[in-house]
């Protein structure tokens, strides 16, 4: 059974952990492939959801990287938006 991460989810959660692509990849056990296929928002087996999902739920938010993050969101945002 495959699943589909929202991308701007996903690529949000590994953000806000201070991991870009391959980081995620490393803390999941999976390809920097797979990882990118699901940041494209295309679809990933269920086993591999589920080590990506573990990986996010192990390693905690970095509050710093947080705040960063979500300001540049907000910021892009409202460009869109202009």
């Amino acid at each position: 059974n495959d699943m589909r991460f929202r991308p701007t989810e996903i690529e949000y959660q590994a953000s806000v952990r201070g991991w870009d692509q391959a980081g995620l990849a490393r803390a999941a056990g999976v390809s920097e492939a797979t990882v990118s296929r699901a940041f494209g928002g295309k679809t990933v087996r269920s086993a591999t959801a589920l080590r990506l999902a573990l990986a996010l739920k192990k390693h905690p938010v970095i509050p710093e990287l947080e705040s960063v993050v979500n300001r540049q969101s907000s910021e892009s945002a409202r460009s869109i938006a202009s």
